[in-house]
This record gives C-alpha cells, sequence and structure tokens, in this order.
C-alpha cells in the first residue's frame, strides 16, 4: 500500500476542516480522486482506501 501525505494550510475554521476531512464522501470532491471507500470504520482509527 502506498502512502501519500500532503500538507496544506486552510483558510477555515479547524472544526469544519475536520469535519470535512472526516467524512470519506468528500473525498470524491477533490481533483483526481477518481473513488473513495471506508475500508475501516472505528474510534482507534478508521481507514478509506482512495483511487485516483
Amino acid at each position: 500500500m502506498r502512502t501519500v501525505t500532503v500538507r496544506r494550510t486552510i483558510a477555515a475554521p479547524i472544526e469544519q476542516v475536520f469535519d470535512w476531512i472526516t467524512d470519506a464522501a468528500n473525498y470524491r470532491q477533490v481533483p483526481g480522486v477518481l473513488r473513495a471507500e471506508v475500508t475501516r470504520v472505528g474510534i482507534d482509527g478508521g481507514r478509506a482506501q482512495i483511487t485516483g
């Protein structure tokens, strides 16, 4: 499995950013992302698989 790290500064309240980034359905709105699905849900750390 490949790992990609992206760092961005977003001009928005941290609560809004956290809510957006923790909803995998939003990932399809990102340019270059063709598919996103949750592969594991859990309070100890979920995972999403993203295809681009």
